[in-house]
């Protein structure tokens, strides 16, 4: 599951386009390891691939970045780092909407379980639908009589399902075991939500951020209120990269933090990470403060680069002006990299409640696998000497003409590093890699 789930972040692939390529390519077959008579399915590798741990995927990209320091491609001695939102994958949520979908959730579940065991149970998403199209097209009176009929609605299903559970210790089937874990945990969610809306609508109180559910299948989705600008709905993401382009930490954080109080550990991590303090730093805007920039000094960091000056002078950041401009140019390029993670995070349907930071890995690593561009799949390790050769052995453009990079000169002129097919024997990985599987 590893192999595909990589598979899938490097060729940017659906579930369903993924198991029809399982089954369609023989390169991929071998690559994943798995045999000509088990093509599995959406539905299967959706399931599998969404219990890999965050862990998993941090190791992975320890991996990269630690090769890639000891081949000296990248040394950690100039970062930047930058703070982004990116979108949960849920429509705008609305309290009609969260109430329908609870319903929609819970009903399903006890027709599946009606089939198994005698439960009694009435379906209401007829009514469901008619009151959620008076919520929509009416105001006023109506829009209300409207809301609260639905809440009752709720209150019904809920009570259902209730009832049900109560006999649920009886069941020795696994099916119905895990649907009835599932019963308790949207039951959960449909109480939260009823309460919200019933303080929301019919009371007139104000709910804090906190305590509310922004949807039944992504409930750990935040409210980031960015400053003069939109909502998002999603999480916030922190991201630092290097020199060569590769991304070396990375972190989901919780609700909406402050920027600068995030500062000092995010930069630790760089310390726990290469034994040293980076020489030359770039942040945004949003980290910009007295009390930064003196911490940042006091660890012998040497330039220290805001987007935002906030007050600061440039001549307390960076030896010169001339510096202080390359290092804000320099931060500049990990926005490309918010693009791929952004796109990554709205087009995932795995769940962050159960796999903790793996959003903040997912959009990394898919930027990592994609500099390495189309091609056959190969071993994960000579897929990460693959990336940063590739990416370190373009050219630079400056004043219009193009000259190799330092870089890649010191890179051509060393012994190129074999790359092996899908068909060809697989080596023996040179670290072992501890797979854990959540669930």
């Amino acid at each position: 599951m590893l192999r595909s789930a990589i598979l899938k972040h490097w060729h940017q692939l659906s579930y369903t386009k993924l198991a029809f390529l399982l089954r369609d390519s023989q390169s991929f077959r071998r690559f994943a390891r798995l045999p000509y008579h088990w093509p599995p399915s959406a539905s299967c590798l959706q399931e599998n691939i969404s219990r890999i741990q965050a862990s998993t995927w941090e190791q992975i990209n320890r991996l990269l970045v630690g090769w890639a320091d000891r081949q000296g491609l990248e040394r950690g001695r100039k970062i930047r780092a930058d703070a982004t939102a990116v979108e949960s994958h849920i429509p705008y949520p609305t309290d009609s909407q969260l109430l329908s979908d609870a319903i929609r959730v819970l009903t399903r579940t006890l027709r599946r379980l009606s089939r198994r065991h005698k439960i009694v149970f009435h379906d209401h998403q007829l009514r469901d639908k008619r009151r959620c199209m008076n919520v929509r097209n009416h105001g006023g009176a109506r829009h209300r009589r409207a809301y609260r009929d639905l809440s009752k609605v709720a209150r019904k299903t809920a009570h259902y399902t209730r009832m049900v559970l109560q006999q649920a210790h009886r069941w020795t089937d696994p099916p119905s075991q895990v649907r009835a874990g599932k019963l308790r945990h949207y039951l959960d969610l449909t109480t939260r939500i009823i309460d919200q809306t019933e303080r929301r609508v019919l009371n007139g109180e104000s709910v804090p951020a906190e305590e509310k559910v922004l949807s039944v299948f992504e409930e750990h989705t935040d409210i980031i209120k960015k400053k003069r600008r939109e909502t998002v709905f999603g999480h916030k993401l922190y991201l630092t990269g290097g020199v060569s382009g590769l991304i070396l930490d990375f972190e989901v954080v919780r609700g909406n933090p402050n920027d600068p109080a995030q500062f000092w550990p995010w930069l630790k991590c760089q310390y726990d990470l290469y034994g040293r303090w980076p020489r030359q730093a770039s942040f945004d805007g949003c980290f910009a403060s007295k009390a930064n920039l003196q911490w940042a000094k006091d660890q012998g960091i040497r330039d220290v680069a805001f987007a935002k000056k906030r007050g600061l002078g440039i001549q307390n950041m960076a030896r010169s002006s001339w510096v202080y401009r390359q290092l804000r140019r320099f931060r500049a390029g990990i926005e490309g990299a918010h693009l791929d993670a952004q796109a990554s995070l709205r087009s995932s349907t795995l769940h962050l409640e159960k796999l903790g930071p793996l959003s903040a890995v997912r959009g990394p690593l898919d930027h990592q696998l994609q500099l390495a561009g189309p091609g056959p799949p190969a071993v994960v390790a000579m897929t990460f000497k693959s990336i940063a050769r590739r990416r370190l052995s373009g050219t630079r453009v400056s004043k219009n003409r193009c000259r190799p990079s330092k870089e890649s000169k010191i890179l051509l002129s060393a012994q190129p590093a074999p790359l092996y097919c899908s068909f060809c024997p697989l080596p023996q990985p040179t670290q072992s890699l501890k797979i854990g599987l959540s669930g």
